[in-house]
């Protein structure tokens, strides 16, 4: 029995310890950053979708429409900024065809703070593009966008360069 409570008891400590809620209210807790992720925002197959640097976390998703969103969290001041859409894909505009979560974007921050993503692309659509040697067609065009200044997500220009 000695030997049950010197196991049990350590573990349950522990246990309550790693449940503590103390100095935290409902209202200090973020729960979400975004009402807009529909369906699959993300997913392994399409990463990074979110980079750390300096104290922040910027995230990248699929929203509305199949358009790239980003937002960001502030680790220190327990804030996030955005979404903003950081782009428009091609895919989500034909309301005669599915939702395509292929297009979910990918994100990189570069040397010099600047944000790019890389969204849309779902083996392209044969009408812009042509034949594809490699695979058949499906719909999407791959885009690329990059934050028009360092670490701020307020602002994108689309990039002809994919």
């Amino acid at each position: 029995m000695k030997k049950i409570f010197r196991l049990l008891i350590p573990n349950l400590l522990i246990l309550f310890s790693a449940c503590s809620t103390d100095n935290v209210t409902r209202d200090e807790v973020t729960t979400y950053f975004s009402e807009n992720g529909f369906g699959e925002g993300v997913a392994v197959v399409q990463h990074p979708a979110g980079e750390h640097i300096n104290g922040i976390t910027y995230v990248a998703y699929q929203g509305p429409n199949e358009d790239p969103y980003v937002a960001s969290y502030n680790h220190e001041t327990q804030a996030w900024s955005g979404p903003f859409q950081a782009g428009t894909s091609i895919l989500g505009k034909d309301p005669t065809k599915k939702i395509d979560s292929h297009g979910k974007p990918t994100m990189i921050i570069d040397d010099e703070g600047y944000i790019h993503i890389f969204y849309g692309g779902h083996g392209g659509d044969k009408t812009l593009h042509g034949e594809n040697p490699l695979g058949g067609h499906h719909s999407g065009e791959n885009r690329h966008a990059v934050s028009q200044k360092p670490f701020d997500i307020t602002n994108w220009r689309d990039l002809n360069n994919v």
